[in-house]
């Protein structure tokens, strides 16, 4: 997947799917880039979040 593709992240199956753009994937684990930003708006490249559950954001768009 590349950097900032749109994707949906959410913890546990209780939450609803947040959407936000991937940063990284590292030790079977996916990381997004915080509050929707992107790796070109991001203030620093720290400015990511781990997500325990994540999917592509176009899997949702063909849903509808």
């Amino acid at each position: 997947v590349a950097v900032d593709t749109p994707i949906l992240v959410r913890d546990s199956e209780e939450e609803v799917w947040e959407r936000r753009y991937f940063a990284k994937y590292e030790d079977n684990t996916v990381y997004a880039w915080g509050g929707g930003t992107t790796s070109w708006s991001a203030e620093r490249s720290s400015n990511i979040t781990d997500w325990k559950m994540a999917k592509l954001a176009e899997s949702e768009e063909k849903n509808d």
